[in-house]
C-alpha cells in the first residue's frame, strides 16, 4: 500500500473522530513514549542499585518503602475524588467550582500529611525497625534516620503529586508522563554519580529516591499554575470550602476504602515476605514483579487518559463511546496473553541479561507472576471503567473482601503448605479473581442500563 495513501486515510480518520477521542489519542501517544522510556530507565536502575548496595540493604529498602507507602491511605480518597469531580466541573465549564475543588483538596491534604509526617518522625524513634524489617541488630545503618527520610519524602510528595491529578482532569496525562520520565532520568543520573563516591551510599540513595520526585513535582506545580490554562484553578486558601470537601468525599470515601484495600492486597507482600522469610527474599519477588510489569505498564499508559475520557463521556451520557472503547481494550488484553507466555518461556536468559547471576528467580515464581499479570491487566480495564463512571459500590465491597482474605491466605499458603514464597503472590491472584468476575458483570449491567 502507498504510504502516502495510508497516511491520508489515518489523518482523515483522526479528523472525523470526536474531540475526546483525539485528546485520548494524543495523550496515549505522549504517555506511551514517555512512560515507556521511564520504565526502561527504571529497569536500568536495578542493576545500578545492586552494584551500589548489598542485597540485604536493597531488600530492607524495598520493604521499608512499601511500609511507608501504607501511609498514603490517609489521603482518605481525596485525590481520586478530586479527579472525578474536577473532570466533571471542567467538562461543564464550571471554573469557579473547579478552583474550589482544587484549593480545598490541596489545603486538606497539606494539613493531613503535614501532621502525619510530624507524628511519623516522632514515632519512628519509638519503633524497633530492626524487628519490623527482620534485619537483626547487626544491620550497619541507622534505620531510624532512614525511616525519617522515607516518611518525609513520601508523605510530602503525596501532596505535590496532586499536580498529576490536575493534569489528568484537564486530559493532559501525556504531560504527566513526561514529568515522570524526567523524574526517572534525574534519579538515574544522581544514582550513577554515587558510583564516584565512597562511604555510606545506602543513605544517599535513600535520600535520592525519596526527595527527587518531591522536588520535581513542586517545581512543576509552581510553574504550571502560572500558565494561562491552569491559572484559573490555581489553589488558594481563600477558596477552601468544607462543603466542597464533603462533595469530593461523597465519592472519595469509597475510593479511600478501595485504596486501603489495594494497599493490603498489593503493598503488604514485601513486608510479609520479609517477616516470613528474610529481606533478601523480597528481591526475587520484586524482580519477577518488575519483569512482568512491562505488560502492566503498557496498560498503565492507557489508564489515566481513558479514566478521564470515561468520566467525561459519562458526564455527557455518551455510552456508545464507552462501549467502543471497552471493546478495544478487551481485544488488546487478549493480545497480551501470548506475549506473557513468551516472557515466561524466555525468562531465564532475559533475567541473566538484565541483572546478571547474583539473584535467582525460580521458574515456578515466574509462571505465577505471568498468571498474576493476566488477571491484573483484566482487572485494570474494568477498574478504570468503574472509577471513571463513579459507580464504586460493588468495587468497594470486592476490595474489602480481598483485603480481609489476602494476608491470612498469604500466610497459610506460604507457611503451612509447600509453596513457600509463591504462596504470597498466589493469594493475591485468588483475591483478584473475585473482582475479575464481579466487575465484568457490573460493566455489562451498567452499559445495558
Amino acid at each position: 500500500m502507498d504510504p502516502l495513501f495510508f497516511y491520508s486515510r489515518l489523518k482523515s480518520h483522526y479528523k472525523k473522530s470526536s474531540q475526546r477521542s483525539q485528546l485520548l489519542a494524543v495523550n496515549i501517544l505522549m504517555g506511551g513514549a514517555s512512560k515507556g522510556l521511564a520504565f526502561v530507565i527504571s529497569l536500568l536502575q536495578i542493576p545500578l542499585i545492586l552494584s551500589l548496595i548489598t542485597s540485604l540493604e536493597y531488600g530492607v529498602w524495598l520493604t521499608l518503602y512499601s511500609v511507608v507507602g501504607w501511609l498514603s491511605f490517609f489521603d482518605i480518597g481525596l485525590g481520586n475524588g478530586l479527579r472525578n469531580k474536577l473532570t466533571h466541573a471542567l467538562a461543564l465549564n464550571k471554573l469557579e467550582d473547579a478552583k474550589r475543588y482544587v484549593s480545598s483538596t490541596y489545603v486538606a491534604l497539606g494539613l493531613i500529611f503535614g501532621v502525619i509526617a510530624l507524628l511519623g518522625i516522632l514515632g519512628s524513634y519509638f519503633i524497633d525497625w530492626h524487628k519490623v524489617l527482620n534485619t537483626g541488630a547487626g544491620f550497619p545503618h541507622s534505620l531510624q534516620l532512614i525511616s525519617v527520610i522515607a516518611i518525609v519524602g513520601v508523605l510530602l510528595n503525596l501532596i505535590a503529586n496532586l499536580i498529576h491529578t490536575v493534569l489528568a482532569a484537564f486530559q493532559k496525562t501525556g504531560v504527566s508522563g513526561f514529568l515522570l520520565l524526567f523524574t526517572q532520568i534525574v534519579v538515574l543520573l544522581l544514582s550513577w554519580l554515587l558510583t564516584f563516591f565512597d562511604g555510606n551510599k545506602f543513605l544517599y540513595l535513600v535520600a535520592i529516591i525519596s526527595f527527587t520526585p518531591l522536588a520535581i513535582n513542586l517545581i512543576c506545580s509552581i510553574w504550571l499554575f502560572q500558565r494561562p490554562v491552569f491559572e484559573s484553578i490555581r489553589p488558594s486558601f481563600l477558596f477552601f470550602d468544607k462543603t466542597v470537601l464533603k462533595d469530593i468525599l461523597s465519592l472519595g470515601y469509597q475510593f479511600f476504602i478501595i485504596q486501603l484495600a489495594a494497599i493490603v492486597l498489593f503493598s503488604t507482600d514485601s513486608f510479609l515476605i520479609s517477616q516470613l522469610f528474610s529481606p533478601e527474599e523480597v528481591i526475587p519477588y520484586f524482580l519477577a514483579f518488575k519483569y512482568f510489569s512491562i505488560v502492566t505498564v503498557g496498560f498503565g499508559i492507557l489508564s489515566p487518559p481513558i479514566w478521564s475520557g470515561f468520566n467525561h463521556a459519562f458526564a455527557l451520557k455518551d455510552i456508545e463511546w464507552i462501549k467502543k472503547m471497552m471493546t478495544k481494550l478487551f481485544y488488546l488484553w487478549s493480545f497480551t496473553i501470548p506475549i506473557i507466555v513468551l516472557m515466561v518461556l524466555f525468562s531465564n536468559p532475559l533475567y541473566r541479561w538484565w541483572f546478571g547471576t547474583g539473584v535467582t528467580i525460580s521458574f515456578s515464581l515466574t509462571v505465577t507472576f505471568g498468571f498474576y499479570t493476566i488477571v491484573a491487566v483484566w482487572n485494570s480495564i474494568l477498574s478504570v471503567f468503574v472509577n471513571g463512571t463513579g459507580e464504586l459500590k460493588l468495587q468497594f465491597w470486592i476490595a474489602v473482601i480481598g483485603a480481609v482474605l489476602n494476608i491470612p491466605l498469604s500466610i497459610y499458603l506460604s507457611k503451612y503448605t509447600d509453596m513457600g514464597l509463591i504462596g504470597v503472590p498466589l493469594a493475591t491472584i485468588i483475591c483478584q479473581l473475585i473482582g475479575s468476575i464481579v466487575l465484568f458483570y457490573q460493566y455489562k449491567q451498567l452499559v445495558k442500563r
